[in-house]
């Protein structure tokens, strides 16, 4: 089987990707925007064929790299990159060289904010009104059947970038004194923490692995006011969760991919659905799979594409947290770095300053941390974090 890569160098922990998929009898074609000699060692040795774009964005560059790939190697088998922004590139990609896999079409239902509450509805997932918003009229109109606060984030668009809390009529119209010329959806405000269904689907779209994360707060304050924060796994999936996260991957296009479900859980306990990603989660949460269960996600996703494989044993032997700390807060942290070294010890399994692309969201600094309880997971966010 060969499969195009696109952008196998990065996230940089998704180079295992490639090198698992190569292991497993795969042949990996691989398309980066950097030249074959910068990759690292163990992706470069993993790649059958390369080609090199100026940027992933240039699609005339990444049609063109695809056409040369398969001209020098034969047909292609499928096309993957494990990230968002290129969802939309695959699927024309797809259709362009009869490769299977989601086609144009059906990448609208996974990626539109509108089209989400559809698959929502079908699989009886409590969802809240939302509706494409094109001017400010309909905005007054909404709120005024709907009532404050609501959300408005483009329609498509990835994790809290732009996404904006309105409290007030004077909040809607500041909104449209910056607002960028996009498209927008305007949405019910839920009180709730998010909870995530994530994991491994086979070619039936059923879990063959599947956890949950939990966030300390929510993604969009974290964006805005550069919160310090964590999240972290549960070794019990809610069985609501589970039931209502299982019934939306049937009805999801895309087969042999990662998922990433986002719900909100309201102080009532209700469970309100809010985005599909058919992707993994963003970070290092795929290293946190592996770290929280003993085991490979990378290889397990060769071993469903190559093997068909169906089921697959494991056991969630650990609570594994993403502690971030931030630089603009260094001076003010209690305890240096290297005592939150010392004072974590084997519960920290890998630290890493992360890729400035991420520091919005994730903060510059992230530990990944383990215990057998939440307590600990606690205790050791606190500590890092303590002013």
């Amino acid at each position: 089987m060969q499969w195009i890569h696109l952008s196998p160098h990065f996230p940089p922990n998704f180079y295992h990707f490639a090198q698992r998929f190569q292991q497993r009898g795969g042949r990996v074609l691989g398309i980066t925007d950097q030249n074959k000699y910068q990759l690292r060692d163990e992706l470069r040795n993993a790649l059958h064929d390369h080609e090199q774009v100026s940027s992933l964005h240039n699609k005339t560059e990444v049609i063109a790299a695809v056409d040369r790939l398969i001209h020098r190697n034969g047909k292609v088998d499928l096309v993957e990159s494990h990230l968002e922004p290129w969802l939309p590139l695959e699927a024309e990609i797809r259709n362009m060289f009869d490769i299977k896999g989601a086609q144009p079409h059906e990448i609208e239902s996974i990626q539109q904010k509108s089209r989400m509450k559809e698959i929502f509805r079908k699989s009886e997932a409590l969802v809240v009104e939302g509706e494409v918003l094109y001017n400010l009229e309909q905005g007054l109109d909404f709120i005024a059947k709907h009532g404050l606060p609501v959300i408005i984030k483009p329609n498509t668009g990835i994790g809290a970038q732009d996404t904006h809390k309105i409290e007030s009529l004077q909040d809607l119209q500041n909104f449209y004194k910056t607002q960028r010329d996009t498209s927008y959806f305007i949405e019910v405000f839920v009180e709730g923490d998010i909870i995530t269904f994530d994991g491994l689907c086979n070619k039936n779209r059923e879990p063959i692995f599947f956890t949950s994360h939990q966030y300390s707060h929510d993604p969009r304050a974290i964006a805005e006011e550069q919160l310090d924060f964590y999240y972290f796994n549960y070794r019990e999936i809610p069985e609501d969760l589970e039931r209502v996260g299982k019934s939306i991957l049937k009805q999801i296009p895309s087969a042999d991919k990662f998922f990433h479900l986002e719900f909100f859980r309201t102080p009532k306990g209700s469970l309100v659905a809010l985005e599909i990603n058919m992707r993994p989660p963003g970070g290092l949460t795929t290293d946190m799979f592996n770290y929280a269960a003993d085991q490979d996600v990378y290889d397990l996703w060769a071993r469903v594409v190559l093997e068909d494989l169906q089921a697959y044993p494991y056991e969630r032997k650990y609570h594994c947290a993403h502690i971030c700390r931030r630089e603009k807060n260094s001076l003010k942290y209690r305890h240096s770095h290297q005592q939150c070294l010392d004072k974590l010890g084997t519960q920290l399994v890998h630290y890493r300053q992360l890729n400035p692309l991420y520091a919005t969201l994730m903060g510059e600094y992230a530990y990944l941390v383990r215990a057998n309880t939440l307590d600990e997971i606690l205790e050791m966010a606190a500590y890092l974090h303590a002013h």
